[in-house]
């Protein structure tokens, strides 16, 4: 780019610098930047589409507040002088903005290019707010639409009045009046408003706090279950249908409360009008008296004299089927999404969550046969969310060490509790709910003696007599967990499951379960069909053929090499184990490729291949390129040359691999002899 601004024909320059800067003398200017913040720090757009980016500049002093923007990837994405990011091909990109003043502050977003999303609508809540200076007040902006249509970027029309956070927080500033809209970040024509309203700072005064005491994840919904007409006398053993808010008054003043109810749902606890006194609390009971709808929506309002918190909005839903079992009971998406308030999807594109026990992701779901405390000073809470198999009937959730079957139980609910919502636990006292802290770092689970998160220790037998193909047996699958307003809950997924060979609804127990991650799938190569083994840090790596003779690579009649372990030590490393064999024999096929394709999630992942060369002495005799998702990653690799010799431990990572089609394709293509590979650690 010339001083002018004009772009030189032949530039292929992936930094630009805004015009305004080149008339400034930077030499003038002290270097007293601190900070930099990009906003949105992340964005979803389609093909085509654009963004404008804004870079807030924080510092002491007089310092200029220009940045110099620039992309990463110029192929996936571009960024104009004035922060326009405009979406080329679907991919990741960085986006940075570095500050003129000094260079080395620094701020980015992350940019996602997909395809097949759209946004239809945006609705922020609440639609109207009081706050006072000082307080504050979440806003929640629910994104309809399909696909992956990312989040919304927040901006207040007054950050003097009421400034706005990246997560949609209002803090009121001065007293007067603003607007706060929510964006999407993938159509920018597609918005929603709220008016806030800031009053200055009320010294005594009553201050509302809503709690759900049927401890779900959210404050602002109560959910319901019904089985049959009619109205039972008092709240049922066997299901959901009352729930119940306690509105507790921790100001200084009393708290006149009023309530307004819609829907088919009843007060049972007293007048819709009484105080609260300071330091009290008062529990409302409701009732789900609806019918004939399988999901039925209403709304509680609780209207006070707090100045902070006026009016809230709780949302009710319940779910109603005619009778127990027989068909009747509510999908996947009517409990969890309609009923619980969830925002996950399920599957992907109108795809029907019934594959078959085919192991595929779908939506949000997270293909992890093993996990990880999240925090390793807290423990698991689990929480049962919904029980739908057969009445009277139980099920119990049971977790497992990688390394072995044994199971530990977590939680039981009632048989009663069968066909309900938030089933109580065996002894009917409570709600199913439990803390768990495992011994071992990596984890699995079960449920009842037949069904792990584990696939390949399931019956896969019924799956491919009702169509699947291997692989087989994915009864247990988790979701990321999302609030109503569609945001991620850290740490947190929903796991669902159907017994094997029923019908593959996915509704027969539902869980909630927190601080966890996924674990790294590590597969040691070259190994018996089912073996696995724990090495020196205690990790766990399993076979790349399982324990029901299910390969994951191609041509599946590679053999095991050595088909005996060596025991021959192995330089550079101390888990010599995972060295001892190898896979890459294919036989006389042409060419001499051994490919894997293993299921994933869309998204990113760090892989670190292991190498060992325990044939050959020299260079030269074995080469081969590695190929990952049909890109060529490593050229001609020489195990002995790249190692410094024979039986050396090689470790070479490929970070950052995009996986988009729902499996991750490794090929090993051999132009030498036969390729090899050791093992293949894959982690998020």
């Amino acid at each position: 780019m010339q001083s002018t601004g004009r772009i030189l024909r032949n530039s292929a320059m992936a930094t630009v610098t805004a015009l305004s800067l080149l008339a400034c003398d930077r030499s003038s200017v002290p270097a007293a930047v601190t900070k930099i913040t990009v906003t949105p720090p992340t964005v979803t757009l389609l093909p085509n589409g654009t963004q404008k980016l804004e870079a807030k500049v924080e510092g002491a002093g007089s310092f200029d507040q220009s940045v110099v923007w620039s992309t990463n990837d110029p192929q996936t994405a571009t960024v104009t002088p004035d922060g326009i990011v405009k979406a080329l091909k679907v991919g990741a990109a960085t986006i940075t903005a570095k500050s003129v003043s000094d260079p080395s502050k620094t701020d980015s977003s992350k940019i996602s290019v997909v395809v097949g999303a759209t946004v239809s609508k945006i609705e922020v809540t609440p639609t109207t707010a009081a706050i006072n200076v000082g307080k504050t007040q979440l806003f929640t902006a629910k994104v309809t639409g399909t696909g992956e249509f990312g989040g919304v970027a927040w901006k207040s029309s007054n950050p003097g009045i009421a400034s706005v956070a990246e997560d949609g927080t209002v803090t009121g500033v001065a007293a007067g009046q603003a607007t706060i809209t929510a964006t999407s970040t993938l159509d920018s024509t597609k918005s929603d408003s709220s008016q806030v309203t800031v009053s200055p700072v009320v010294v005594a005064q009553p201050n509302i706090v809503l709690t759900n005491l049927d401890g779900g994840p959210f404050q602002n919904w109560l959910s319901f279950s019904k089985v049959g007409t009619g109205v039972p006398a008092t709240p049922s053993t066997t299901e959901h249908n009352v729930s119940t808010l306690r509105i507790s008054n921790t100001g200084v003043d009393p708290l006149n409360v009023n309530l307004q109810i819609t829907g088919t749902f009843t007060l049972l606890s007293g007048p819709p009008a009484f105080t609260v006194a300071p330091g009290a609390s008062s529990d409302v009971k409701v009732r789900f008296v609806g019918d004939n709808l399988p999901v039925q929506r209403g709304t509680l309002v609780v209207q006070s004299n707090d100045p902070q918190t006026p009016s809230t909005t709780i949302q009710l839903a319940g779910a109603w089927q005619p009778v127990y079992e027989n068909n009747q009971e509510p999908n996947l998406d009517q409990l969890v999404r309609e009923t619980l308030g969830f925002t996950t999807a399920f599957s992907t594109g109108g795809q029907s969550i019934n594959q078959k026990g085919s192991v595929m992701a779908q939506g949000d779901e997270m293909l992890s046969p093993f996990w990880q405390r999240a925090n390793t000073s807290q423990p698991v809470n689990v929480w049962q969310l919904a029980a739908y198999h057969t009445q009277n009937s139980t099920a119990t959730l049971y977790w497992h060490s990688k390394a072995d079957s044994a199971a530990l139980q977590v939680l039981k609910h009632a048989p009663t509790s069968a066909q309900s919502i938030l089933p109580r636990k065996d002894d009917g006292s409570v709600l199913a709910q439990a803390n768990f802290t495992p011994t071992a770092a990596t984890f699995g689970f079960r449920i009842d003696n037949s069904e792990w998160s584990d696939d390949t220790r399931n019956s896969q037998t019924a799956d491919r007599r009702n169509g699947c193909v291997d692989p087989c047996g994915h009864h247990l699958r988790f979701y990321k967990a999302k609030n109503p307003a569609g945001q991620v809950m850290p740490n947190t997924y929903l796991l669902i499951m159907d017994y094997s060979g029923i019908n593959y609804d996915y509704n027969d127990n539902v869980y909630l379960i927190s601080n966890v991650q996924p674990a790294p799938f590590l597969i040691d190569t070259g190994v018996g069909a089912g073996a696995s083994y724990t090495d020196p840090a205690g990790n766990v790596w399993t076979s790349d053929r399982d324990r029901n003779n299910v390969a994951s690579f191609t041509p599946n009649t590679a053999v095991n090499e050595p088909a005996t372990a060596t025991s021959v030590e192995i330089l550079g490393t101390d888990n010599d184990q995972l060295y001892r064999t190898y896979r890459g024999n294919v036989g006389g096929v042409t060419p001499r490729t051994l490919t894997y394709n293993i299921p994933l999630e869309n998204g990113t992942y760090q892989l670190k291949l292991h190498f060992a060369e325990l044939n050959w002495t020299t260079a030269g005799k074995r080469v081969f390129d590695v190929l990952v998702n049909g890109q060529v990653k490593i050229s001609n690799l020489d195990i002995v040359a790249q190692a410094g010799g024979a039986n050396t431990a090689l470790v070479l990572p490929v970070p950052s691999v995009q996986v988009t089609n729902g499996k991750l394709n490794l090929a090993f293509a051999a132009s030498v002899d036969y390729p090899s590979i050791s093992g293949i650690e894959i982690s998020r």
